[in-house]
C-alpha cells in the first residue's frame, strides 16, 4: 500500500505499481504450484518445467515492465530503476514508496 502523500500516487503511477505487484505474485503462485502440486514423481515432468518456466518468465517480465515504465511524467526518471540500481537491497522498495517527489527533477 502505498503513502497517500507518495510521489508514485501523485504522478498516477499507483495502477503501474500495483498491477506490475501482483503479476510478480502471481509469477510466486506458479512456481509454488509447480512445486507443491506438479513436483511429485507422478506429474509429467515436461508440465513441471512449463509452469515453472512460464513463472520465472512472468516475475522477470513484471520487473523489466515496472522498471521500464513507471517514470517521472515531467523528466522520464525511471523511478523503479532508479530505486533499485541505487539503493540497497533492503532499502529501494521503501525508498520508493516513500518518495515525495522526484529525485531527479525535484517535480512533486
Amino acid at each position: 500500500m502505498l503513502p497517500k502523500d507518495s510521489y508514485l500516487r501523485s504522478s498516477g503511477q499507483t495502477w503501474k505499481f500495483n498491477l506490475s505487484a501482483v503479476v510478480f505474485g502471481l509469477s510466486g503462485v506458479f512456481m509454488g504450484y509447480a512445486f507443491l502440486l506438479l513436483g511429485n514423481e507422478n506429474a509429467p515432468p515436461d508440465r513441471f518445467v512449463f509452469v515453472m518456466l512460464s513463472g520465472v518468465a512472468l516475475g522477470i517480465l513484471s520487473s523489466l515492465w515496472a522498471c521500464l515504465s513507471i517514470r517521472c511524467p515531467g523528466c522520464k526518471t525511471r523511478l523503479v530503476w532508479k530505486a533499485v540500481r541505487e539503493q540497497s537491497a533492503g532499502n529501494w522498495y521503501l525508498w520508493l514508496i516513500n518518495l515525495k517527489k522526484c529525485p531527479s527533477c525535484c517535480v512533486g
